[in-house]
């Protein structure tokens, strides 16, 4: 598509037709810096849960650029299913930070780069609200789902949780379930969703959005 926008011919057509435009500003969806996020939380309601951690990997398309992390207090104790799933306990969080300065240095680290999570209809409404309620913000970057992406690209999977899918693409799945971790496989699986876009010729952001659409 770069070549295309460079191109002589399509520079004529587009002073006499202004829509192709639309066209250079649109990002190619290699070049797009990302930030890959994962929550773990003590329930399933963003309304009446907490988040008791986060983790981030930036990038720059595939390559990965930097990378944060944090646990928060909690002001409850954790329920026994939590501890049991993720291996996180109330002794690990004391001290750590609020959820306040853990969701203005998250802030600070995504920017408004595009956010990619698997199953974001999870981690996103999760960060919204307790965005909206600790810190009177809102949210807006846009979003790459994973979870729905895999769905459309790499059909006929028993199921497509992050854990069979890394398990079906060979991507090493170091601690499921802590952020940091889960981080690492959607930014493994993420990565390999990018090839098989770009074998279908899908290579602008809008396209991707599109995609997920459906």
């Amino acid at each position: 598509m770069s070549d295309l926008l460079k191109d002589g011919e399509f520079l004529k057509l587009e002073k006499d037709f202004p829509f192709l435009s639309r066209l250079r500003r649109q990002k190619e969806i290699d070049k797009i810096p990302y930030v890959i996020v994962d929550i773990e939380t003590t329930g399933l309601e963003p309304k009446t849960s907490e988040i008791i951690e986060i983790g981030a990997i930036k990038t720059e398309g595939k390559t990965a650029k930097d990378v944060w992390q944090t646990l928060i207090s909690c002001p409850k104790d954790l329920p026994p299913n939590i501890i049991q799933i993720t291996g996180i306990d109330d002794k690990m969080l004391k001290g750590k930070p609020s959820i306040e300065q853990a969701l203005e240095d998250f802030l600070v680290f995504s920017g408004g780069h595009v956010l990619v999570a698997h199953n974001s209809d999870f981690d996103i409404p999760f960060l919204s609200h307790h965005i909206d309620r600790h810190l009177k913000k809102k949210l807006e970057n846009r979003i790459v789902c994973t979870l729905k992406l895999a769905r459309k690209l790499i059909p006929g999977l028993k199921n497509y949780k992050l854990g069979n899918i890394a398990g079906h693409l060979g991507i090493a799945a170091p601690s499921a379930h802590r952020a940091m971790g889960d981080c690492e496989v959607t930014y493994g699986l993420w990565t390999h969703l990018m090839d098989i876009l770009a074998v279908k010729g899908l290579r602008a952001f809008e396209q991707v959005e599109e995609l997920m659409k459906f």
